[in-house]
């Protein structure tokens, strides 16, 4: 049910349910920083069944999602454009689905990359659900993760960060993040971004509770349902 190939000369694993004639949409899942593949995660694949959700996702490893040059990546197009309209457009031409019946789904670095994509496209992308998603990532400037490629120092890194991009008056209908307590680098950005959100008023869900051993794929699997169930059922509200 997974294969891998190539969209726009880059590579990408699909996932097809096995009937996928109810689907309410399709989803593009975009992974953390190491670019592990979802099919060797059975949690995902089982969720991504039982919702009849057809997926796609797009490896780049070593990718923070942004609007934002990455040399490795090309030397033009920056990622965050490449999914909106390169994977967006494949999805259009594969299977018939468009925004915004286009779900964003993503963990760690590619979840923060899902709540850019969503905030600044809200009413394009109405349905997102972030797990575990690195959100301050300027607070690990010069640590080694390429986020020193991108911006020159960590205040210019900060002023691109997700929770910098809410508009009060235009944001996604259905938004779903979670992060376990656990997570030492990455829970405070996901709790700032739950305070900020309640203060301005807008819907969001979130689980900040939950703990399955901090940052990493059992906390990942643990939440899979949790997430992907969000999607489809945001999806048919569209």
């Amino acid at each position: 049910m997974w294969t891998s190939l190539q969209i726009a000369g880059r590579p990408a694993d699909v996932f097809v349910p096995k009937d996928r004639t109810a689907a309410p949409g399709a989803v593009i899942f975009l992974h953390g920083h190491a670019a592990e593949s979802l099919g060797t995660h059975e949690a995902f694949t089982r969720a991504f069944e039982t919702w009849q959700l057809p997926v796609v996702c797009p490896m780049i490893p070593g990718c923070w999602w942004l609007d934002r040059v990455m040399p490795q990546f090309d030397a033009v197009q920056t990622p965050l454009d490449y999914v909106t309209t390169s994977i967006v457009d494949w999805v259009r031409t594969e299977w018939g689905i468009e925004p915004p019946h286009v779900a964003l789904l993503g963990v760690s670095t590619g979840g923060q990359g899902v709540l850019q994509i969503a905030y600044r496209q809200a009413m394009r992308y109405p349905v997102v659900a972030a797990i575990s998603p690195a959100i301050d990532f300027d607070r690990i400037y010069g640590r080694g993760f390429g986020v020193e490629d991108l911006f020159p120092d960590a205040e210019t890194a900060r002023q691109e960060t997700a929770v910098l991009r809410i508009h009060p008056l235009n944001w996604p209908k259905a938004q779903f993040f979670c992060s376990d307590p656990l997570d030492a680098n990455w829970h405070e950005g996901a709790q700032r971004l739950s305070s900020k959100l309640s203060s301005s008023g807008i819907l969001h869900t979130s689980d900040l509770t939950t703990s399955h051993g901090g940052h990493g794929w059992p906390y990942f699997e643990a939440m899979a349902e949790t997430a992907v169930a969000f999607v489809a059922k945001g999806l048919k509200r569209v």
